[in-house]
């Protein structure tokens, strides 16, 4: 069973995803939280396999509640839910580590999928997302600690090229690559080639 926390402020919005996860037997919710702060308290108690964090909440808000759940819960998986996709969020919640960004709007069979895929360790968000992604504004200054080369290879990165290709149009070995992405991930505070497709993506590489 995949034990699931959802924090939520809106009564209706808990109950109404506590309804889609009893729809899968795989799924099991453990408890509901309305605030950040009481979603840390249960994270901890109950140490859930997954957790479904709205963004606004009182007392204290369900991105915060993420860095912190996430430092002293690493094995749990936050994924952020929002009714709207806003940059500063989106980016929030990639250097709190969240583990994924969906919509408000998701159906029931994608609710349950995604809270399956996301156990499997990747990182999970909606299609909405991504085409929003797909429309990237220029931040500047961002990338200013990372160096023109390690910059390259997180554009190939973010295109989805995989290390032997980026070493190929590099002349690099893949051992090279490798050790570029990995002081990448670092510099920018991402823990995933995802995370940082993203991150460049908000920052107008691609």
């Amino acid at each position: 069973m995949i034990k699931t926390l959802i924090a939520d402020d809106e009564s209706i919005i808990r109950q109404g995803l506590e309804t889609f996860c009893t729809y899968d037997s795989e799924i099991e919710v453990i408890s509901t939280a309305c605030n950040g702060r009481e979603a840390i308290e249960l994270a901890q108690k109950h140490q859930p396999d997954v957790v479904l964090m709205d963004v606004v909440m009182p007392e204290m808000d369900g991105i915060e509640a993420t860095s912190i759940i996430k430092k002293e819960l690493p094995a749990t998986r936050v994924l952020i839910l929002t009714g709207a996709i806003k940059r500063e969020t989106l980016i929030r919640a990639l250097k709190a580590k969240a583990d994924g960004f969906i919509l408000k709007n998701i159906d029931q069979v994608e609710l349950c999928h995604t809270i399956k895929t996301t156990t499997t360790g990747l990182f999970v968000t909606s299609p909405e997302v991504v085409l929003y992604l797909s429309n990237p504004v220029k931040s500047g200054g961002v990338l200013k600690n990372l160096t023109q080369r390690e910059v390259e290879v997180l554009r190939f990165l973010a295109n989805g090229k995989a290390n032997k290709e980026i070493a190929y149009a590099l002349g690099l070995s893949e051992g090279t690559i490798k050790t570029h992405i990995s002081i990448i991930l670092s510099k920018i505070g991402m823990q995933s080639r995802t995370q940082a497709a993203i991150y460049a993506s908000e920052n107008g590489l691609i």
